[in-house]
Formats: C-alpha cells, sequence, structure tokens
C-alpha cells in the first residue's frame, strides 16, 4: 500500500530553518565575464556551483565566497559546444556535467574544470526525445531521467519523461493523453525531478503520487493529499486545449493545483503546486521518516516573503536541491527590499540570524543574484 501524506497548516511559531543544521549566503561575483540576470539551474559539486542562466550561460563560482572562476562551454554549433542549455545536472558515475541541449538534440558532458568530454550516445530515438526536453537529472547507475514538454505536433510525442540509459537507449515512462495540447509544445512542470537517497524521485502528469526511479523500475513512494483531488487528465482533456488551462480555472472548479516543482535532500521532500497570479505559493513539506506534512503559504508580495525568510519561517524561491542541501536564489531587487522595505521602515522582525541583516546591508543591489544554500 502507497503510504498518504496529509498536511497540517504551519503553526506561527513554526521554523523551517531549525531543520537545517546551518544556513550558508553567498553573492555570486559580478565580472564582465559572469553578469547574471535570472537563474534556472544551481548544481553544487565538490566546492564549486554551476549556475545555468535564463540567458544560456553555464557560470562555475566558488561556493564557499562566490567567487567567479570560469565558464563551462561556449556558444555556437562546434564541437564541445552548445546552442540551447535546457538544462544542466551531475553525473555522478562519470563525474561530470551534463547540458543538455534541446536545439541539437544532444547531451554534452565536460568535466568539472569545464573541458568538453564528448556527447553522451544516444539512439535516433531517444535523441529525438531529447529534443522536447525541459529537466534532467542523473542517478547514481548512470542513468538519466529527462522531463519532456508536450508536444502538440502530429503525431505528438506523447511521453511525459524518458530513461536515458548510459548505452543511449531510452524508455518512455507516464503519459499525456488523451490531455493534448494545439500549440507546438507546452512545458508542464519547472523541476518535477530530485535526487533521492535511491535513486531519483519524480512526479507524474496531473497526479498526486511521488514516484521513485530505481534502475528501470519506477514505484509509489507515497501519495499527497492536498485536500483537493487532483483533476483527472479526461476531465482536463474536455476543457480545451492544455495550453489554454491556466492553474486559476482548475482552482475555481474545486480541483487541487497541478504539481509543479520537486525538491529533496536526506530529511525532507519539498512540493510546490503551479503558482495562481495573484497568489503565493503552496510550499508541501514532508519529513521522509515520519511522512508527516505541513503546508506552508508564501505570498505574492516580495516584502512579505522577506520578512518570512528572515525570521525563518519560509524558504522562498528555490531553484534546486541535492542529497545535502535546498537552495533558494535571490535576484539583486531582493537586496532593495530588505534594505527599504524592511530594514529601513524598522519593521518588526525576529531574525532567524542576525548574520542576514549583515549579508543584505553589504550585498551589492547592483550585482548578481545571491544564493542560500539550507545545509543538512
Amino acid at each position: 500500500d502507497v503510504k498518504e501524506v496529509t498536511f497540517k497548516e504551519a503553526p506561527k511559531d513554526f521554523l523551517i530553518a531549525s531543520s537545517f543544521k546551518n544556513i550558508h549566503m553567498i553573492q555570486l561575483e559580478a565580472t564582465e565575464e559572469s553578469l547574471i540576470s535570472d537563474i534556472k539551474r544551481v548544481v553544487d559539486v565538490d566546492g564549486k556551483v554551476y549556475v545555468l542562466t535564463r540567458t544560456n550561460e553555464i557560470y562555475c563560482f566558488d561556493r564557499a565566497t562566490g567567487k567567479y572562476i570560469r565558464t563551462i562551454g561556449r556558444l555556437g554549433e562546434g564541437p564541445g559546444e552548445y546552442v540551447s542549455a535546457m538544462d544542466i545536472c551531475y553525473d555522478e558515475k562519470e563525474k561530470c556535467i551534463c547540458v543538455v541541449d534541446y536545439y541539437k538534440s544532444a547531451i554534452h558532458n565536460y568535466t568539472l574544470d569545464g573541458k568538453f568530454l564528448g556527447d553522451r550516445k544516444l539512439d535516433n530515438d531517444t535523441a529525438e526525445g531529447v529534443g522536447w526536453a525541459v529537466y534532467a537529472d542523473c542517478a547514481p547507475d548512470g542513468n538519466m531521467l529527462v522531463s519532456l514538454r508536450m508536444s502538440g505536433n502530429k503525431p505528438p510525442r506523447d511521453y511525459a519523461y524518458i530513461i536515458v540509459r548510459p548505452d543511449g537507449t531510452s524508455t518512455g515512462v507516464d503519459v499525456f493523453s488523451p490531455v493534448k495540447s494545439e500549440i507546438g509544445s507546452v512545458e508542464v512542470s519547472r523541476h518535477p525531478i530530485a535526487k533521492s537517497d535511491d535513486g531519483l524521485r519524480f512526479f507524474k502528469f496531473m497526479n498526486d503520487t511521488i514516484f521513485t526511479l530505481s534502475g528501470d523500475e519506477v514505484v509509489p513512494f507515497c501519495k499527497l493529499n492536498l485536500g483537493r483531488k487532483m483533476i483527472p487528465k479526461d476531465v482536463l482533456a474536455k476543457m480545451d486545449s492544455y495550453d489554454n488551462i491556466n492553474a486559476g480555472k482548475l482552482y475555481q472548479s474545486g480541483y487541487s493545483l497541478p504539481l509543479f516543482e520537486l525538491y529533496e535532500d536526506k530529511n525532507y521532500i519539498l512540493v510546490l503546486t503551479k503558482p495562481l497570479t495573484l497568489q503565493g505559493r503552496d510550499n508541501y513539506l514532508i519529513n521522509k521518516k515520519t511522512l508527516e506534512g505541513i503546508h506552508i503559504k508564501g505570498s505574492a508580495r516580495v516584502a512579505v516573503e522577506g520578512v518570512m525568510f528572515l525570521e525563518g519561517r519560509l524558504m522562498p524561491d528555490i531553484i534546486d536541491s541535492n542529497r545535502n542541501e535546498f537552495i533558494s536564489w535571490f535576484a539583486p531587487i531582493w537586496i532593495d527590499c530588505m534594505r527599504n522595505e524592511i530594514f529601513a521602515k524598522n519593521l518588526d522582525v525576529k531574525l532567524y540570524k542576525k548574520e542576514m541583516r549583515t549579508f543584505f546591508e553589504k550585498a551589492d543591489p547592483e550585482g548578481n543574484p545571491c544564493l542560500v544554500f539550507y545545509e543538512n
């Protein structure tokens, strides 16, 4: 039987920050070679953080200080170059950074020092699937799980995921049908996969169960009771083309918001549902040992979430995770908000750590984003 997780509302005195051994904060160094406006992915390996930006660059920084070290790969269509880095991840087996290039339908491998190792072997069908990639991560055995966009092509590619094996073959997992899109492609989730102790964790399309991928085997881990029923795919298919259906319509119809992001460390799983435009994010925290759940409601206002962060009540803007930590990121606008909307107005904030105020007072509002590591 699959165990069901129910969620209690977080008490006012609940401090999510107290669930971690340490909180480490850095501002990424801004140089002429490493200017960042928006972050898509962060990979933390061997004292370095590898940052994929939404403008298609991959930078490496020192994890302790944020100092810029190097770029990984370069734009272009030649050997060792990538055209469109949809995602990056770390292959523990081969000890390399994998760059998922959907334009080339290829996966490029680089050493941690940025040296090009070659492309991952892919058969024709697998390469075609990689051309629809959104997100990817590697299991310890070398298998890679890749989430795909919903395709409007005829005939469409119907799988929500593919398992890419080291030999270049792949197997489809989960299907979109009967739900369809009338446009070229639709991104149905943002961060649906996380590394776990026993493989990879992920959720299926329009499903309220978290699954584990171990080898080629997919098994349920737990079922989430979010207080509302997840809309059945056959009902969703009758509503409209998926690209025209927003989360608000589903919520107003009495259904749960779809699962959108998944993160995990050694002790906790964090699930976020698809965001509503004018409401704060719903954060669902699961204790892996007890399978007890806590619901933490965020805010659509940066200043409110800023206070919640400073008090240790929220991990805002989670961008990534691994077995040892959760990682949040802050755009420079947060620095101005902390100074002008919180500190300057002397708001009654019970700082979880005094160093938080010192950090934001010293941070450069004209500089690069900041990263926060919640370490276990």
